[in-house]
């Protein structure tokens, strides 16, 4: 009898997950106030290889880092700067009450530590890949749940806003414990241009920061948290009413009351200041702040001038676009 061969096949997952930026309300948002937040066109990617070496690997081509977890190891797994990402992993094994090894190859266009919601993108992009492994679809609250273990280590306490809209995509506003509402953006919008202070920073830590701030001056600093949630719903209607110009002002002074709380930075301020004297409508930090990516808007025919001024004074900037898509799986 010949000898007979047998080929395994190896299911290998493909996921991508959008950035994102917080046009108005961070901070306030995690006091239950409003924030208006879009995906954005820059991605994490996600490429899963099934194995059966019992373990999962998590492999950053950014990052340079590796780690192996042994799936029945009783030891604690090592804490390095993916093991987030790991746990979010391991909350959708416990969910199936699976053993799923895995091989997993990260890869990301969105800066680190920026803003723009790298460190929900690469755990929606992962948990998607593994959930679509296991159970043969989407479900996009259960991803949504087992990235935001992720999130819990990286920022300590999260809105919930980066994994929301890294998962569903498009333009939402968000308020914790209440279902998003999508926002349909007219085709008018004005162009949205992200900033680079070069600056990293801790969300984790700038979140603490307004916490303690809050606690020590409550009288003072809550009416600029509820002043934010305001601005937000005004900068809602601005949209509806195709009014850039109010919504450029309110954008701006949003930035301000953002600084009022302690969350800028001389280098978000000169941005700020360079965008809107050079024909921006309005520009603001976005994200944790303390660094990281400022967001100016502006209307096409301005757009070349504000990101030559903005160059000029030794930023990176580029413009994005809206992305209605949220997590993707390809096989």
């Amino acid at each position: 009898m010949k000898n007979l061969q047998v080929k395994v096949m190896t299911r290998e997952i493909l996921s991508t997950a959008p950035a994102k930026v917080i046009l108005c309300g961070e901070h306030a948002v995690v006091y239950g106030e409003p924030a208006l937040v879009t995906a954005i066109n820059l991605k994490a990617y996600c490429r899963l290889t099934e194995t059966k070496t019992g373990k999962i690997e998590i492999v950053s081509k950014n990052l340079g880092k590796s780690m192996s977890y042994t799936l029945d190891s009783r030891e604690e797994p090592s804490k390095n700067e993916l093991y987030p990402i790991l746990r979010s992993l391991l909350h959708i094994l416990d969910k199936f009450d699976k053993r799923v090894s895995a091989r997993i190859e990260i890869s990301s266009e969105i800066p680190v530590s920026a803003g723009l919601g790298s460190s929900a993108a690469v755990p929606v992009a992962c948990s998607a890949a593994l959930y679509y492994l296991i159970n043969g679809k989407l479900d996009r609250e259960a991803i949504m749940e087992a990235a935001r273990e992720a999130e819990k280590i990286i920022h300590g306490r999260p809105s919930g806003i980066d994994t929301m809209i890294a998962t569903f995509g498009g333009v939402y506003a968000y308020r914790k414990f209440e279902e998003p509402i999508k926002i349909d953006v007219p085709k008018d919008f004005p162009k949205i241009l992200v900033i680079d202070t070069g600056v990293k920073r801790s969300t984790g830590a700038l979140v603490e920061r307004v916490r303690k701030l809050k606690e020590r001056y409550p009288k003072v600093i809550d009416p600029v948290i509820h002043a934010i949630g305001r601005l937000t719903i005004e900068a809602i209607y601005a949209i509806f009413d195709r009014d850039y110009e109010r919504l450029g002002e309110l954008l701006t002074l949003n930035h301000r009351l953002l600084s009022a709380v302690g969350v800028s930075h001389e280098q978000l301020d000169l941005i700020v200041k360079t965008a809107v004297e050079n024909g921006a409508l309005g520009a603001k930090l976005t994200g944790a702040g303390g660094g990281g990516c400022a967001i100016a808007i502006c209307y096409e025919e301005h757009v070349e001038h504000v990101i030559n001024a903005l160059k000029a004074q030794g930023f990176k900037c580029f413009s994005v676009n809206v992305s209605e898509d949220g997590v993707t799986i390809e096989e």
